[in-house]
């Protein structure tokens, strides 16, 4: 029905205006039966009901044709969102392994100071060039915009992982050994708990989103496993 209307809804306009135009022109004695007292009020009502048909079908399938390419102009941004927002997820999750391993790492080093360990503690520059190895994860952008357009992770951010590192780079600089004070140590011990604990957090809302991703998609799991790997 649609598409009769999008190709001969202006006929039937045409049609109903040309008749209304004869009856002004010929009068009412080529339409009118022998009940003459009738002719103008049926007409009239007749008239009415069929201009505003004419009328109405062109203006509906003008604003059907409007709605239409408002969806597919909603349904094409919704895509390119949605592909952009996928290699987000992808790249978070990826990046998420290295910020823990590097929180891991650090967090080995540290207790390194404690009785029953072999290796020697970081001194303060292995330590600030360690917690810059995390930073410089956190500062690409991409946790950013992810926190920002797919999930809120908590009870830490980004921008609260970065700030915790420069509250403790501050407080090496005035250090006048190179070992680390006992606050100091458990300070960076407490910040690769919570790093540790962003990522795997991180990683977890990744994998939903890039799941639910494929299932609005129609990849099937078996695929997308496959594809992971």
């Amino acid at each position: 029905m649609r598409k009769f209307y999008d190709d001969y809804g202006w006929v039937i306009a045409i049609f109903v205006f040309a008749l209304v135009i004869a009856r002004a022109f010929w009068g009412r004695a080529p339409f009118c039966g022998t009940q003459e007292e009738q002719c103008l009020r049926e007409w009239l009502s007749a008239s009415g009901g069929w201009v505003a048909l004419a009328v109405g079908i062109p203006s509906l399938i003008f604003l059907q044709k409007q709605i239409k390419a408002a969806i597919a102009g909603n349904e094409n941004s919704a895509k390119i969102l949605l592909r952009r927002n996928y290699a987000l997820a992808k790249k978070v999750d990826s990046r998420s392994d290295f910020i823990a391993m590097n929180a891991i790492g650090l967090e080995l080093s540290i207790n390194a100071q404690q009785p029953g360990f072999v290796a020697s503690p970081p001194d303060r520059s292995q330590v600030a060039f360690k917690l810059d190895l995390i930073v410089d994860l956190l500062q690409e952008g991409a946790f950013d915009k992810f926190e920002e357009e797919i999930e809120f992770p908590s009870p830490f951010n980004a921008e609260t992982l970065r700030r915790r590192v420069h509250n403790i780079k501050v407080s090496l600089e005035p250090l006048s050994t190179i070992t680390l004070t006992d606050e100091i140590r458990k300070d960076v011990l407490h910040f690769c708990h919570s790093a540790q604990q962003y990522a795997v957090c991180c990683k977890d809302i990744a994998k939903r989103f890039v799941a639910e991703a494929d299932e609005m998609r129609g990849i099937p799991r078996h695929e997308s496993d496959h594809s992971e790997t």
